[in-house]
């Protein structure tokens, strides 16, 4: 998406290599596991694991989707070492986490295909960069899905959803608690889409300031956005349409509020 594909994010070449796992302070090591290690990030997986000889490419990706997500989120890398546990599939992780898809807290990802390693990083990161639960739930799993990367093109999914009356107005997508993108594909990929657009927009602050609002949808994007929902969403799809169509998007980022200021809705006339 646009938005990620805006950063410079350059591989550091390092050194790696496969190694017996010490137990450490934030995880429990299953006997026998072992790793491998390039430069801050440990990859654990068991022995027979069908990727085995795959681990250094592996490790490789995660240290650039690290950076690459640190720096979209505006934050520094937040640990010395990023630990991802990696099951042979969705069989051993079940049984091992009691989790049914991939998951991470702020110690460990979890992992397994066929999921896509993109929301399991964002998952891990999202506590680093706000640690709270948004009361707009599709700001959170926006932000899973447009750094799933899974190469789809949610501008794209959003502007069909558009032309065939399928498309969700942003007050309701604000105050819908089933958006899930490990579930589905409509609301994520609409809250991918219109993730892309807000920082695209207002920037990542905009973005941060929104996830922590606490009022109304409608109060939240006048006051803090100075922009009426309304008019909010005719930009946001004015802005897929420049997208679908191969347009350039805008550059700079719009002036935004914090939300420590008193909103008067009368004084905005």
């Amino acid at each position: 998406m646009l938005a990620v594909a805006a950063l410079s994010s350059a591989l550091l070449v390092g050194c790696g290599g496969k190694q017996e796992v010490e137990e450490g302070p934030r995880y429990k090591i299953p006997a026998g596991w072992l790793s491998y290690t390039y430069e801050n990030i440990k990859i654990v997986y068991p022995p027979g694991h069908l990727h085995s000889a795959s681990m250094h490419d592996f490790a490789v990706w995660y240290n650039w989707a690290l950076r690459t997500d640190c720096n979209f989120l505006n934050i520094r890398i937040p640990v010395d070492t990023l630990i991802v546990f990696y099951y042979t599939g969705h069989g051993q992780g079940n049984e091992m986490t009691g989790h049914y898809y991939p998951w991470a807290d702020r110690d460990v990802i979890h992992f397994w295909l066929p999921s896509h390693k993109g929301p399991t990083l964002m998952q891990f990161l999202l506590p680093y960069w706000l640690d709270k639960e948004p009361q707009y739930q599709f700001l959170k799993h926006g932000l899973i899905s447009l750094l799933d990367y899974s190469d789809q093109n949610y501008h794209e999914y959003t502007w069909r959803y558009y032309q065939n009356d399928s498309l969700i107005p942003l007050v309701e997508l604000s105050k819908d608690t089933t958006v899930d993108s490990n579930k589905e594909r409509w609301q994520s990929a609409l809250s991918a889409s219109f993730v892309d657009f807000l920082v695209l927009r207002y920037g990542i602050q905009g973005l941060n300031l929104m996830y922590r609002a606490e009022a109304d949808w409608e109060l939240a994007t006048q006051g803090i956005l100075k922009t009426p929902t309304d008019t909010l969403q005719t930009r946001w799809l004015e802005f897929v349409e420049k997208v679908v169509k191969g347009e350039s998007p805008p550059e700079q980022p719009d002036t935004i509020r914090s939300p420590s200021f008193e909103f008067d809705p009368e004084s905005e006339g």
